[in-house]
């Protein structure tokens, strides 16, 4: 994590390491279902009551 805030480039494009460990935390969690195809990027954005809706 402190390799990804501390590198000039995105572990992939337009996706940080966090963005990834946010997203599998809220999987962990059950919010979001993991290998779901609907998945959006920007419902990481979303509050999240918001996105299980």
């Amino acid at each position: 994590m402190k390799w990804d805030e501390d590198s000039p480039v995105t572990f992939k494009p337009g996706r940080t390491v966090h963005d990834f460990d946010r997203r599998f935390k809220l999987e962990d969690e059950g919010l979001l279902k993991a290998g779901d195809p609907c998945f959006k990027w920007a419902q990481l954005n979303e509050p999240i009551q918001l996105s299980l809706f």
